[in-house]
């Protein structure tokens, strides 16, 4: 027998044909994290983040109301979340900055998190978001 495993964030966003009975047996569905876990998750991010270089590159002041603004993400989101506003910041700061110390120069204020979180909530309800899956 063989099996074929497929995954992703958005189930909306599958071709109702690969849906079909006889294609796929079995769909398992996991809940999106709870506000607690989101917070878990957030606070995670920032320690990680914050402990990989040797200052606080990330400013969180109202984990709340990050928790608040991700409703409805799942976890791969949450983390992607921190993962697009890193990236934001060293667009932003690239240019200014000695290649060397790049890192050093990035400073994440809760705004720059808002924002993608805002520019994500975008992204899936227009239902532009990638889809995670193997070929």
């Amino acid at each position: 027998s063989e099996y074929i495993f497929f995954a992703t964030n958005y189930v909306g966003a599958i071709d109702k044909a690969v849906l079909r009975s006889g294609r796929m047996d079995k769909i398992i569905t996991f809940k999106n994290p709870n506000p607690d876990v989101r917070m878990e998750i957030f606070k995670r991010q920032v320690k990680e983040l914050n402990s990989k270089i040797n200052y606080n590159m990330v400013n969180i002041r109202n984990y709340n109301k990050l928790v608040e603004m991700s409703d409805g993400f799942n976890n791969a989101d949450c983390i992607d979340i921190f993962d697009k506003t890193i990236r934001n910041g060293i667009y932003k700061t690239i240019e200014d900055a000695d290649e060397k110390d790049i890192l050093g120069c990035i400073k994440i204020k809760q705004k720059d998190i808002e924002d993608v979180i805002l520019d994500l909530q975008e992204q899936k309800h227009k239902g532009t978001k990638n889809i995670i899956g193997f070929k």
